[in-house]
């Protein structure tokens, strides 16, 4: 400390030494505040969201595999619409004015029969047990009762979560979170909102946004499906 004393008295003996000083002084304070704006920045838009919480919600009705579905998968105002039913392993939906059945991890084209692609996208925010696992890791920023007995759970989920669940990546990303909203009534989860903007920009998977709407409909009411392989 005593040297550096010394050397600011060297420099503001110097003909443009105080100018110096003065100038140095500055830029050490503006340094500093651009520092704290940046933490500050840091902790709006990534706050203790990013921690997670075990929320009390019960999402069985969903992991239990045995509704009927809508799913609406919108990708920069382009909406995508799978409809269909769900019990266990099977599920026997339409797309794009095509009948498709899964069982297990195997998709197939009810017209003939023959195995196909999975024509699902962003298939693993409509898997159930992914479900799970992102409402265990988000933040439950509020709940709201409703006199017609609904309730709905708003969540906030970093990306930085995201990404760890989904793609197995360790990320450091600075946003606004995304969002997650859970309507319950009478124990069963009968939609389930995410906004994925954040997620989706940062993944490149989409140009400006990406909406996602899950409708669950006769829960455990699904007794078979029929399935067109042999």
């Amino acid at each position: 400390m005593k040297k550096i004393v010394e050397k600011i008295k060297e420099i503001y003996k110097l003909p443009r030494g105080k100018a110096i000083l003065f100038f140095s002084f500055y830029f050490v304070l503006f340094a500093i505040l651009i520092i704290v704006i940046r933490l500050n920045i840091g902790k709006e838009f990534t706050g203790e969201y990013e921690e997670g919480i075990k929320s009390s919600l019960d999402v069985s009705s969903v992991t239990n595999n045995n509704y009927h579905f809508k799913y609406k998968v919108i990708v920069d105002d382009k909406e995508n619409i799978f409809e269909g039913d769900k019990l266990k392993e099977e599920e026997l939906f339409s797309f794009n004015n095509k009948e498709y059945y899964k069982k297990e991890n195997k998709f197939y084209t009810t017209e003939d029969g023959k195995e196909t692609s999975n024509p699902y996208i962003f298939k693993e925010f409509l898997d159930s047990e992914m479900l799970e696992k992102i409402v265990s890791n988000s933040y439950l920023e509020y709940e709201t009762n409703y006199q017609s007995g609904q309730t709905k759970y708003n969540f906030l989920v970093s990306s930085n979560t995201l990404n760890e669940l989904i793609n197995n990546e360790n990320t450091d990303i600075e946003e606004k979170p995304n969002t997650i909203t859970i309507s319950v009534e009478e124990d069963n989860i009968n939609s389930i909102i995410y906004h994925l903007d954040s997620y989706c920009l940062n993944r490149k998977s989409c140009k400006k946004s990406l909406e996602i709407e899950l409708e669950f409909e006769n829960i455990g009411e699904i007794k078979k499906i029929k399935s067109p392989i042999a």
